[in-house]
């Protein structure tokens, strides 16, 4: 633990230094356009997951539930079971309670359609649209995953051509620089959290005998 102090130190210094270094060899559209792409592909998936989900639901989903529910409470009617806990899964039977039925509710021939209605509905918002959004949502960021591997494909072979080369590489060297102060931050943020959540540590010790994060963390705080 001797070298830890002056150990942090070279960490604080290789974060940021180890980034510009990276973002100017890989160049701009393998440090930033992939990353950048995702997020895009990501925020239009959070903006178009939930309509598309409920699109499914409307054309491939509520009518067979409701069908399946209504289906399970004539039979049930039939065969002489007289409540719903008894006609459905326990599953469905919990759906029926949060849309305001008891599961000893008597199960009445002229009401099936009804409580089959509100029992699908209870379902799909409590069950079948968010299963449908999440699905979604995962199907949308594996294709944001290709499409961007493709993009940046494209614009890395572009980037290449002498007269975009060097463009390529300053702007990598830019944005690593941007990534790196961020990378710092974050280190700094999580010694300070260290510090303060435990004083009497060892880490908390080195960190105090630092030349460079300490005077960071110091000046960090006195902004807040």
């Amino acid at each position: 633990m001797e070298y830890l102090p002056v150990l942090l130190d070279i960490a604080l210094v290789l974060i940021p230094l180890a980034s510009i270094i990276i973002g100017a060899s890989r160049g701009f559209t393998k440090t930033v356009l992939p990353f950048a792409l995702t997020i895009f592909f990501l925020l239009a998936a959070r903006g178009y997951a939930s309509p598309a989900a409920k699109r499914i639901n409307s054309e491939f989903v509520h009518s067979r539930v409701e069908s399946y529910i209504e289906e399970r409470l004539e039979n049930a009617a039939e065969d002489g079971v007289s409540t719903i806990e008894k006609a459905l899964p326990e599953s469905f039977v919990t759906l029926a309670e949060k849309a305001g039925f008891t599961a000893g509710e008597a199960i009445k021939e002229d009401r099936i359609e009804s409580v089959s209605s509100q029992i699908t509905s209870a379902a799909e918002k409590r069950l079948i649209i968010p299963a449908l959004t999440f699905g979604v949502y995962v199907l949308f960021y594996i294709f944001s995953k290709i499409l961007a591997l493709i993009i940046t494909g494209v614009v890395d072979i572009a980037a290449k051509l002498p007269v975009l080369k060097q463009a390529n590489s300053l702007l990598g060297l830019v944005f690593g620089a941007v990534f790196g102060a961020v990378r710092c931050a974050l280190f700094t943020g999580i010694s300070a959290l260290v510090c303060s959540f435990l004083p009497g540590s060892a880490y908390a010790s080195a960190v105090s005998q630092t030349k460079l994060l300490s005077p960071l963390i110091e000046y960090i705080s006195s902004l807040i």
